[in-house]
């Protein structure tokens, strides 16, 4: 499994899992420095600014992820962690599809009571169409979600933004999500 569970006998809530040991509800703090934070804050990443979003590239700490991204309030000082995302980065998406179904297949094996959702669509950020996102959900009874996501990005926006397509294991709270939703971007 690409992320870690602390118990997986008795991980019934969020904050049980893990992506490269770190959990929702941790200060960022206890994993890089206020000045590494800050430096990798994603600048202008919302509309909105209640939240903001770190994104820590190949660092030496992961073992795992070519990237994390890591979300918080804006004026919380101690950087609790509202959303966590792992994510590694495909030059073929059907390997992207392969593994993102182990990933699936193991959920769904071990929490067969949360709700799963999927969804196969155009993404929103090619305003062509051509881009695709494929996901599936996991969701808690208290609304927080685990996502497994493979992004296929059109060549035009590999080659005019350098996006890649990418496979992301995204662990957030029903708080963050809803702001995700209906304020980031209004």
């Amino acid at each position: 499994l690409v992320f870690n569970l602390q118990s997986w006998t008795k991980a019934d809530d969020i904050k049980d899992f893990e992506i490269e040991g770190i959990s929702i509800g941790d200060s960022l703090l206890e994993y890089f420095s206020r000045n590494e934070i800050i430096s990798n804050i994603e600048k202008d990443y919302y509309k909105h600014n209640e939240f903001q979003t770190a994104e820590f590239y190949k660092s030496e700490k992961f073992k795992k992820y070519d990237s994390i991204s890591i979300s918080f309030k804006k004026k919380d000082t101690k950087y609790k962690i509202v959303n966590i995302v792992g994510i590694n980065f495909y030059e073929n998406i059907k390997v992207c599809h392969e593994d993102m179904s182990s990933i699936d297949d193991e959920i769904s094996y071990i929490f067969k009571k949360l709700e799963r959702t999927t969804d196969n669509s155009s993404h929103e950020a090619d305003e062509k169409g051509e881009s695709f996102v494929k996901a599936i959900r996991y969701w808690f009874e208290n609304e927080d979600i685990i996502s497994i996501a493979c992004y296929d990005w059109s060549k035009r926006l590999t080659d005019s933004k350098g996006w890649t397509d990418n496979l992301s294991i995204e662990i957030t709270t029903r708080e963050f999500n809803e702001w995700l939703v209906n304020e980031a971007f209004n």
